[in-house]
């Protein structure tokens, strides 16, 4: 079997739904993505967990649609049941991927097309600054309920306990912190990276692999990439260049009064997506260093520190 050629049982799940010589996309434990013919994705999905969100992501994906902004979300979004998988069918984009160069959900040093940046800031204010259908709210308060994301919480915390990134009176200062933080929701993708950007024809670009998507932590969209960048995978060009697109995405919406105030407001996704790459970050001396010191700062609140750290003008940066 070659690397664009399905398994058999991926093989059979696609000719039971009408669609015969599948190309393989991508193959991992969650979930294995085909083309089938021109015009559909499959996206067989084998994790016990994205099975349950399956509702939920056929809400969220015709919610993001975002024409304004020259956006496309796949269409056509359905779910059948085959013995011990779900599968999601959906429109074909037809699309490259914007980010090329490396192995950008990693090392995180992508070549992007001019304007990119800006497209994903505005998306992130445009749902900002609008709430979220209600079924989705209503279903992602369900999914992602306050329980379920505190537990997530705790978990990931000990294991930046157990890898020696915090002593254990700063674990509970942590959780004390995050106890604290006001839990407003918004409308998130979850893995808001180039990474899931396609160019398209006519100069649009597709939004695609909303498996985590939902009315989760407000601005989550917005620090996932300033920490991927400024913590995990140090890149300070991506980095400043994504903080200035957010700066002036904020400034156009008018809802926040400085880029201080956006992350005063992500407090809560800030911390929880800190904490969440522990493990990730554990990785070098470098990488725990930039960890603790955006720790530190999250926790004294010491937002006027924390832009300086996103624009670059710290000596971490």
């Amino acid at each position: 079997m070659n690397a664009l050629t399905p398994s058999p049982e991926a093989c059979k799940i696609a000719e039971r739904l009408g669609h015969t010589d599948p190309v393989l996309l991508r193959a991992t434990p969650r979930a294995t993505t085909l083309r089938a013919g021109s015009q559909t994705i499959l996206r067989i999905v084998h994790d016990p967990r994205e099975r349950e969100v399956l509702p939920l992501i056929t809400r969220m994906m015709p919610a993001m649609a975002s024409p304004e902004l020259r956006i496309q979300i796949p269409g056509n979004v359905g779910v059948h049941q085959y013995e011990d998988a779900d599968v999601v069918t959906m429109d074909n984009l037809h699309g490259t991927p914007c980010a090329t160069g490396v192995d950008v959900a990693t090392h995180g040093r992508p070549h992007l097309p001019p304007g990119l940046l800006d497209t994903m800031a505005s998306f992130v204010m445009k749902f900002d600054v609008e709430r979220a259908p209600d079924d989705v709210a209503e279903l992602s308060a369900v999914i992602y309920s306050d329980d379920w994301l505190e537990e997530r919480f705790k978990a990931n915390l000990a294991k930046c306990f157990e890898h020696g990134l915090i002593t254990l009176e700063e674990a509970e200062s942590v959780l004390t912190m995050f106890g604290r933080f006001s839990k407003e929701r918004r409308l998130q993708h979850h893995d808001f990276g180039p990474w899931n950007w396609l160019a398209l024809p006519g100069g649009e670009v597709g939004l695609v692999d909303p498996e985590f998507a939902g009315d989760r932590y407000r601005l989550y969209d917005a620090i996932y990439l300033l920490l991927q960048y400024g913590v995990t995978y140090p890149y300070k060009e991506g980095m400043v260049a994504w903080a200035e697109s957010l700066d002036r995405a904020r400034q156009d919406a008018g809802h926040l009064a400085s880029f201080r105030e956006l992350i005063a407001k992500a407090s809560a996704a800030l911390l929880y997506r800190l904490i969440a790459s522990g493990v990730e970050s554990a990785r070098s001396p470098e990488t725990r260093e930039r960890f603790r010191h955006v720790l530190k700062l999250i926790l004294e609140r010491d937002y006027a520190s924390l832009e300086r750290f996103f624009f670059g003008d710290s000596s971490f940066a």
